[in-house]
């Protein structure tokens, strides 16, 4: 097995929440992809605190929706 190229712990959530509020597209793109294959290689689970949770789930969804709008 592979040692794993990318992971995140919780601690690193408060830094990755502020990388998403980037005003630089390219900057929120890259995070999220970090975010991606952190996730989907992961052999941990990193339990978020309710209130980081809620404000990466207000950021995903208002990426998904502006995404939405822009087709």
């Amino acid at each position: 097995m592979r040692p794993k190229q990318i992971y995140f712990t919780e601690q690193h959530m408060d830094n990755l929440i502020s990388a998403l509020k980037s005003e630089r597209k390219i900057v929120q793109k890259r995070v999220l992809k970090c975010i991606y294959w952190a996730l989907i290689q992961s052999e941990y689970k990193i339990k978020l605190d309710p209130g980081k949770m809620v404000v990466l789930m207000q950021f995903v969804e208002s990426v998904i929706e502006a995404a939405e709008n822009a087709t």
